[in-house]
């Protein structure tokens, strides 16, 4: 992603996060789609492998979590507790590193 290009896109109403927010890496891939409702996390929040399939859904009531995430390898496939934490603690790793 060359210097200037998007990062972050979101909406706004009067001066609150309101409706979807996407965030991309540095290469302009979704890293993560997020609903927001005055400027609270409501809806799904969906992160991304760098290739486009679902790694995690999360659900919010009031920008708190409701119920389990769903986590999913590289794949598609849905994850046991313990797998999704070492594939999300790598993914998380490589997005900090750059």
């Amino acid at each position: 992603m060359s210097e200037g290009a998007v990062v972050r896109r979101s909406q706004y109403r009067q001066g609150l996060l309101e409706g979807e927010a996407m965030d991309y890496d540095r290469e302009g891939a979704l890293v993560q789609k997020a609903s927001y409702r005055k400027n609270l996390l409501e809806g799904s929040l969906t992160r991304y492998w760098p290739d486009g399939q679902v790694m995690e859904v999360l659900l919010y009531r009031a920008g708190k979590p409701v119920g389990k995430p769903q986590r999913f390898d590289s794949k598609g496939v849905e994850l046991r507790d313990d797998e999704a934490k070492t594939s999300l603690m790598k993914r998380l790793e490589k997005l900090v590193k750059g």
